[in-house]
């Protein structure tokens, strides 16, 4: 007979032993389910941001135009605003040249002016990361180099630069960035 009370007052401890568990099952599916919900949460953020900081960069580069980014492998031209005026430019051409690469801007003169002693300075880096919060280490790895000062634009026309980019692969020329100055004027006579 004291086993059998023993195994009765053993009981309601089994029970409640076994649905403990079954709660923290519960418990943790919950946790699990809200971790996947925070998760797809902080995707959805995340792509809303970058989405934003690219608009904003789009807008704030077309507002002040100083320079420009072009995408390699396209005929596209943008304007780029300098203290002499708007130029039109363009990637003319990008090709493997001793180690590195030659990139052949195109620059539109609009005026009937010849600007002279045109001073290029270049950016590049692999392609813009689309996750924002890749974004500082890729600015990290960006590499830029001034070119020129001996460069004419002719009036009303197409001027193309050549500036070849040392110890660069192919993969690190997905983003380009120009800026572009001036520094006299010949006036026809």
């Amino acid at each position: 007979m004291p086993r059998l009370c023993a195994l009765f007052l053993a009981i309601p401890f089994l029970l409640s032993g076994q649905q403990r568990p079954l709660a923290t099952q519960d418990s943790v599916a919950a946790l699990q389910k809200q971790v996947t919900a925070l998760k797809k949460q902080v995707e959805s953020l995340d792509q809303a941001l970058t989405f934003f900081a690219q608009m904003y960069r789009e807008k704030l580069d077309a507002a002040l135009a100083e320079s420009v980014a072009l995408e390699p492998g396209s005929q596209k031209f943008k304007v780029v605003t300098t203290q002499s005026g708007r130029f039109f430019i363009r990637i003319d051409q990008v090709e493997p040249f001793s180690g590195g690469y030659r990139v052949t801007l195109a620059v539109g003169n609009p005026y009937g002016v010849a600007f002279t002693d045109t001073k290029v300075t270049l950016a590049w880096n692999r392609k813009e990361p689309s996750d924002f919060l890749k974004y500082e280490d890729w600015l990290k790895t960006k590499r830029s180099q001034e070119f020129g000062g001996s460069t004419e634009l002719e009036p009303e026309s197409w001027t193309k630069i050549p500036l070849v980019l040392r110890d660069t692969k192919s993969d690190q020329l997905g983003y380009i960035e120009v800026k572009l100055t001036t520094g006299g004027v010949l006036m026809p006579k």
